[in-house]
């Protein structure tokens, strides 16, 4: 056992914050609206906080530390083009301010509006079974890491069967992970908020001790003694780095811009902004959320590399090798590496506080992707086939169920699927099979009037299966014995297969749309513009904006401090980009030396300390006013039992909803689509 007392009553406390804080917020959650998206009553502050939690997990982490331990500190490089494409994402609010105006529950419905009902109830199972297959590896990973993390022994007996301890931690994660979704997101936004706090400043803590623990003189001079062309400083030497090099973020970057708002884990944020602008705001705040996990995830990884290679800890490393030695499988020993290290490295207190980030940030997803995939298989796959609505609670009582057969299926199924590629390999092949056609047919049709439902048909199959096709060569390839004379491990992983996928998705949408010519989309009235517009949707703060606040993403819906975090996210991004793109010219002209990019990355660290600990402040004042104008707004806030996610063939709001400017905005999703545009391939 690694942990001490005071370890174990660490993380009690945390479990104790989370129950308290979801019992709380129980008592809100009175409509299938609530349930699903918080009745649209998120601020931008509680969203940025609680959405960053349910972004990360302990497979989340692990995954960074095989990147980091792998390719060292370029990855903090190349991930410069990541954060550009972040920028102009979140400054334009692309694709995520347009959905929210659509006021959609999820984006299935989405796809039922633009394209058709049976669109709705194809890409609605896709995504689901896209989606708990990624998600599956989660709670493998996590109890993993907390079985081998905390020294507890790889078997139990219970009631005289010998079962692994994995399984059971599994079981319990997940149990806790059900009690939580089956509140409400509501209950996921706070207490994905809270342990978001705790997690940043656990953050800040770990990482100080690690640096201070082996000094950056210590590490610096091991990572400079790494191989010709694998470098961990230099980024320009590094041809010999298999898998995650300079194409592999350049791959990622289109991705990214590509992929926005088409993985579905997260869904029940889409919709909980209080208005678009919100939701743009609120990506806008993103630009710093991976500041403080990213400082942790290269911390841990450099550190654990220096105990491999540091003569100083022999005696360290071959200790730990000893441990991953009983370990039967190749990736397992690779995905436990560095948390085995940190066992041996943090003291107690610390090792608890570690215990405590990585199963507060399991906890979370592993919530949140049980509320996603449960609501989407109800939403959009069941409630459209059904001719008549649920009742509230009916709908209520089913979602829940639907929450817990997604965890029993996840409990079977993480327990047998093997990993053998890098964990982000995994997670970007699972989703590509629904997000190579996803994302041309979000982008089609929230931007494109001419994108047709045979368009989008098209894309989606044909991505779903170029992926599948790889995943299966994946698998099989050492099998045939004609690939295995080739290599002994499949050329094409994850990353390259989703690529080329979304390629042919975006061709096949395109070339189908134009061929099959239909009248022109009415996207005005999906976005409720227009002569369409809905009261206290949109508030208009400023008359006249200037081009060059256009530049920065402004609009007439920014205020004064609005204004200036967009200038500070700018001048953020482009600053990295600046030093990346001077510093490419530099070497190519006159040379760095490993030394002077040691240095570089000092600064680098002490920059992200010094801009983690501001950000946790500013972010955790406004979190606390997004919580107390969240619990005003549900308690006043009327119900609309119709507002459950069914598109209806009609164009009306309630009169009600117009003639209340508290009320106007909560209208009944509509049908928008044309006769021209529900035809099925």
């Amino acid at each position: 056992m690694n942990l001490a007392v005071w370890d174990w009553l660490i993380i009690t406390c945390l479990f104790l914050i989370v129950g308290f804080t979801a019992a709380y917020a129980k008592r809100y959650v009175n409509s299938v609206a609530d349930f699903i998206a918080a009745n649209r009553c998120g601020g931008r502050y509680l969203l940025v906080g609680s959405e960053m939690m349910a972004a990360v997990s302990a497979a989340w982490f692990i995954s960074y530390f095989e990147q980091f331990y792998e390719s060292g500190f370029p990855i903090l490089w190349w991930t410069s083009l990541i954060t550009l494409v972040t920028l102009v994402k979140s400054l334009s609010g692309w694709v995520q301010y347009r959905f929210r105006e659509t006021r959609c529950l999820t984006m299935a419905q989405f796809f039922e509006i633009r394209y058709s009902k049976n669109f709705r109830i194809f890409t609605g199972m896709l995504a689901w079974l896209s989606g708990i297959f990624n998600f599956a590896i989660h709670p493998a990973i996590t109890a993993r890491f907390i079985v081998y993390f905390c020294g507890l022994p790889v078997t139990l007996n219970v009631f005289g069967f010998q079962v692994k301890t994995i399984l059971i931690v599994m079981f319990i994660m997940l149990s806790i992970g059900v009690i939580l979704a089956r509140i409400g997101q509501i209950a996921l936004m706070l207490t994905d908020w809270l342990q978001g706090q705790l997690m940043v400043i656990a953050t800040l803590i770990l990482a100080a001790y690690m640096f201070w623990k082996f000094g950056w003189t210590q590490i610096s001079e091991t990572l400079q003694a790494a191989p010709a062309e694998k470098s961990m400083l230099n980024p320009f030497n590094q041809s010999q780095v298999s898998g995650f090099n300079i194409w592999f973020f350049l791959m990622f970057a289109f991705l990214q811009f590509y992929h926005e708002m088409a993985f579905q884990g997260n869904q029940g944020f889409f919709g909980a902004a209080k208005s678009p602008h919100e939701a743009k705001m609120a990506r806008i705040l993103g630009t710093w959320r991976p500041v403080t996990t990213t400082l942790l995830c290269f911390t841990a990884a450099i550190v654990t590399y220096t105990v491999f290679h540091n003569q100083n800890h022999v005696a360290l490393a071959n200790t730990i090798q000893n441990a991953l030695g009983q370990m039967s499988d190749e990736q397992m020993r690779v995905q436990m590496r560095t948390p085995l290290t940190l066992a041996q490295i943090l003291p107690a207190g610390l090792m608890g506080i570690l215990a405590s980030v990585f199963i507060a940030s399991s906890l979370a997803t592993e919530n949140t992707y049980m509320h996603a995939w449960g609501t989407i298989f109800i939403q959009d796959v069941l409630m459209p086939l059904r001719k008549k609505r649920l009742e509230p609670q009916q709908h209520l009582r089913i979602l829940r169920l639907s929450v817990l057969f997604v965890a029993v299926f996840v409990l079977i199924a993480g327990s047998l699927i093997p990993i053998r590629d890098y964990i982000a390999m995994y997670f970007q092949i699972t989703f590509a099979v629904y997000g190579a056609g996803a994302g041309a047919v979000i982008i089609g049709g929230l931007y494109w009037k001419k994108g047709t439902t045979a368009g989008a048909w098209s894309a989606m199959i044909f991505g779903a299966i170029l992926c599948l096709s790889g995943f299966t060569l994946q698998v099989i390839w050492n099998n045939i014995p004609v690939f295995s004379q080739i290599s002994s491990k499949c050329p094409f992983n994850g990353f390259h297969v989703s690529f080329v996928a979304c390629l042919i998705s975006v061709f096949l949408y395109v070339v189908v749309s134009l061929l099959n010519r239909k009248e022109p989309f009415d996207t005005q009235k999906m976005l409720h513009r227009g002569k369409y517009s809905l009261i206290d949707e949109h508030k208009t703060t400023i008359q006249r904006v200037s081009i060059f606040q256009k530049l920065f993403g402004v609009d007439k819906e920014f205020t004064y401090v609005d204004k200036i975090t967009a200038y500070l996210a700018t001048i953020w991004v482009l600053g990295w980009i600046t030093a990346l793109v001077l510093g490419g010219l530099y070497y190519f002209c006159f040379g760095i030396s490993d030394s002077s990019w040691a240095s570089w990355w000092l600064v680098v660290i002490i920059i992200y300390f010094v801009v983690g600990a501001i950000t946790f402040i500013w972010y955790f004042i406004g979190g606390v006013r997004d919580i107390r104008n969240l619990f005003q707004g549900l308690k006043t806030l009327k119900r609309n039992e119709f507002d459950d996610g069914t598109v209806v063939e009609h164009h009306s709001l309630n009169d009600e909803m117009q003639q209340s400017p508290m009320f106007s905005s909560k209208a009944i999703s509509t049908k928008h689509s044309q006769e021209s545009h529900t035809s099925e391939t």
